[in-house]
């Protein structure tokens, strides 16, 4: 909340005024040395890939037809950019040492190749002094760079680069953990949509079984006892199997989904109807699958 202040007076016709006025603070050159220390290494650098553009650029264009002057600009402006594409990762690896030397080898080489290129076209347009001048714009904002990054890495203890590095070490497991779990949910779902394309059952989202551990939990048998053969009827066109034989053939439960499907669909249920009644059949089962196989079914009508 800022703090504000309320003056009150009478003027000369008797009538109140009333007047409230913030108070200004007062000069903070800390702020503005602070704005142009941060603002400093970008003028530099960008002035330094406008010149070093204009040089290779022009460079190019002398051996190159007319039609392709601005693609030699463009790949100028590429070419002086991996010099500063190799600062913004030491910037990003200040607090790893580590990784982050040989981004400053590298960042070095890069500058080295467009100080040269640099030097040459100022060496044949003018001579050595503009061949020098423009050499060392790119220099310069090199060096500007490197005294930020150090300026802004403070001076860590063994004990405290090791608890950097642990906290770094999870977040990049963490990471790389995700992005398997995307691709493996990704790859499930593609092969159960292939399959369901050319009238098969899912493998992986299933009624009766989870889909990563192949069974429903409640009918799991006990570690060491063999599951018991089921005596409920089944029809005709479906085996009888055991709970041990449902895992083995999981094909043999999607199967008695599809059929009840095929038969309530024949004796005149509508899609919703069949779809009903199924869900209060099977009421552990998964409503997608229940859907997908009645789905297939009215497709297949």
């Amino acid at each position: 909340m800022a703090l504000t202040r309320t003056y009150e007076w009478t003027d000369s016709l008797g009538v109140a005024q009333q007047r409230t006025v913030r108070p200004k603070p007062p000069f903070d050159a800390a702020r503005y040395v602070g704005a142009f220390v941060s603002t400093l290494p970008i003028a530099a650098t960008l002035a330094s890939l406008s010149w070093t553009t204009i040089c290779i650029g022009e460079t190019l264009t002398a051996a190159l037809p007319a039609w392709a002057a601005p693609i030699a600009y463009v790949v100028a402006a590429l070419f002086d950019l991996t010099w500063v594409w190799a600062m913004a990762k030491e910037w990003q690896l200040r607090f790893q040492p580590a990784r982050r030397a040989k981004f400053v080898i590298a960042g070095v080489g890069f500058l080295l190749v467009s100080v040269l290129a640099t030097f040459f076209h100022g060496y044949q347009v003018q001579g050595w002094i503009l061949a020098t001048i423009g050499a060392a714009v790119a220099v310069l904002a090199k060096l500007v760079w490197t005294l930020e990054v150090a300026s802004n890495v403070p001076k860590l203890s063994e004990q405290a680069q090791f608890a950097i590095n642990h906290e770094q070490e999870i977040a990049a497991i963490a990471r790389a953990t995700a992005a398997q779990s995307r691709d493996l949910i990704r790859m499930r779902a593609k092969t159960d949509a292939m399959l369901e394309a050319y009238g098969l059952a899912p493998l992986f989202v299933t009624a009766e079984r989870g889909p990563s551990t192949g069974e429903h939990p409640s009918e799991q048998p006990e570690h060491g006892a063999r599951p018991a053969p089921s005596t409920d009827e089944q029809p005709a066109s479906t085996p009888i199997t055991t709970g041990h034989e449902q895992a083995e053939h999981p094909r043999a439960v999607l199967a008695s989904m599809d059929e009840q499907a095929r038969a309530l669909l024949a004796g005149g249920a509508t899609k919703e109807a069949a779809i009903a009644q199924m869900l209060a059949d099977r009421p552990d089962a998964n409503p997608e699958s229940v859907k997908a196989a009645v789905r297939r079914q009215v497709r297949k009508q």
